[in-house]
């Protein structure tokens, strides 16, 4: 038996704690994300309201995806512009809700855990307004 993924498996389901709790501490922390990325000129949620509250996604027309996250990673703030499973791809997600391209290609992911923290949250809502105010928009 592989005894060394089933301990650490069983690390991982200790560590679980109350998962409702968790996610309701998580939906907090992602409502108070979206509604101040709202605030910010022209930016627009993909995420229905009633999305998982472990992800969030966000569009900013005007501003490449990969931009953002570049500009993000070197404030140390890790995002992503779509899945693990569609990397570099546009999000299949979003063309199938029939979001224009430019929606499509500005859209940044942003994953939550229960270990994320308020600050965290400024940060990325603080590097989002900076990148904005610094990146030049494209047509």
């Amino acid at each position: 038996e592989p005894t060394v993924l089933i301990a650490g498996f069983a690390a991982a389901v200790r560590d679980i704690g109350d998962m409702a709790e968790n996610e309701s501490r998580v939906r907090k922390l992602r409502d108070y994300i979206a509604e101040r990325l709202l605030k910010i000129d022209g930016a627009v949620m993909n995420s229905p309201e009633n999305s998982s509250a472990y992800v969030l996604n966000v569009s900013l027309p005007g501003f490449k995806s990969e931009t953002l996250l570049h500009y993000l990673d070197s404030r140390g703030i890790c995002v992503s512009s779509g899945s693990a499973c569609s990397k570099g791809k546009q999000s299949h997600v979003l063309t199938s809700l029939n979001f224009d391209k430019k929606r499509a290609d500005s859209a940044l992911r942003i994953s939550f855990s229960k270990y994320n923290t308020t600050d965290e949250a400024d940060l990325l809502i603080n590097g989002v307004n900076d990148a904005v105010k610094t990146l030049i928009r494209v047509k």
